[in-house]
């Protein structure tokens, strides 16, 4: 008995090349990392019609869209289409995004632990070094001790307008706010400290 017809070998010679395109070519589905695992397939459509596909062998996908079942003669031979690859690719998929949502969690939860831990360091570097309470002090007295924000409350408290410079910025970089104003800057730019 001699072995089985290959299903490209039936084929008219346009709908063959199309194939083989179509079958060398990677597949581009979601996630797929396939580069050319491919199958024909015969498919049962809910309207009872069996339509004729390329189905990547990886992820289920159909690489091809329904092709003409006139173009393949003995469509009967193709291996039955198959839902179960489409629904473990989509287990997969959805346990890739289970390990990319835990990693960006643990992400979030160090940036916010190293940012809880700087500002601890800022406010007790604001507390202890004597450099920052004289540049303090005196830009507190440049503004006469008024808010440069409202120009109403006493000022209290010293704003760094950029941390781009450092803790010990020229003292045209710094500005004498009261505790409200300083609260609403930071509200409004974002800052951390």
């Amino acid at each position: 008995m001699s072995p089985p017809l290959s299903p490209l070998r039936i084929l008219t010679q346009a709908t063959r090349e199309r194939v083989e395109a179509i079958m060398g070519t990677p597949c581009d589905g979601y996630l797929c990392e396939a580069p050319a695992a491919a199958i024909l397939t015969r498919r049962l459509t809910s309207a009872a019609v069996v339509t004729v596909h390329i189905q990547c062998g990886n992820c289920g996908k159909s690489r091809s869209g329904a092709l003409k079942r006139a173009d393949f003669p003995y469509w009967q031979d193709f291996t039955p289409w198959s839902d179960e690859l489409a629904e473990r690719h989509r287990e997969k998929i959805k346990a890739d995004h289970a390990d990319s949502r835990a990693t960006f969690d643990q992400d979030r939860e160090n940036r916010a632990a190293e940012a809880a831990r700087r500002r601890a360091d800022y406010s007790r570097w604001l507390l202890t070094s004597p450099d920052w309470q004289t540049l303090r002090d005196r830009v507190l007295r440049r503004a006469i001790f008024i808010c440069e924000a409202c120009l109403g409350a006493r000022a209290n408290d010293v704003h760094h307008v950029t941390y781009e410079l450092g803790r010990l910025p020229p003292a045209w970089e710094l500005r004498a706010v009261c505790r409200r104003c300083h609260e609403r800057l930071h509200d409004w730019t974002g800052g951390e400290e």
